[in-house]
């Protein structure tokens, strides 16, 4: 178990990092590091609302292949910060592929991204720190309309 912990603070670490180089490296901020996007669920689903958005399709099929998606319908309300495809991209080369292929890591680092309760971006505040259905203590940076996760 301290393994798998280690082993998930270190994707974590290498994708922060990553994206911080990718962000040095272009002269700009990676602002789609985490851009959140404020699920309420009201009328659809989880999935569905992720899987109408062209940005979010890592994360849709994400979310079928650990069945985090409908762990999180049968429950709730939750609230998640939905890492776009360019986050993923993000990622160093060939990590991606061997989280798509280990769901309990992949479902790790997809509940990093979840938070309990019904949060618009209009309730979060600058500073704030939420914890995450993984258990972790995340520190919110809130920029006019755009939610970011330990930015």
């Amino acid at each position: 178990m301290k393994l798998f912990h280690q082993l998930v603070i270190a994707i974590i670490g290498i994708f922060c990092l990553s994206t911080a180089m990718a962000a040095h490296q272009g002269g700009h901020r990676a602002k789609a590091k985490y851009r959140a996007r404020t699920v309420e669920m009201r009328q659809m689903t989880i999935e569905q609302i992720v899987s109408r958005n062209p940005r979010l399709y890592i994360l849709a099929r994400g979310l079928r292949r650990t069945g985090l998606a409908e762990e999180l319908n049968e429950s709730g309300p939750f609230t998640i910060f939905a890492p776009t495809n360019s986050a993923f991209k993000k990622l160093p080369k060939g990590v991606l592929s061997r989280l798509m292929r280990n769901r309990r890591q992949l479902k790790a680092v997809l509940e990093y991204h979840v938070v309990e309760g019904r949060l618009p971006t209009r309730a979060l505040r600058n500073g704030e720190w939420l914890k995450t259905l993984q258990g972790r203590r995340e520190y919110i940076t809130k920029r006019g309309h755009r939610v970011y996760v330990n930015n």
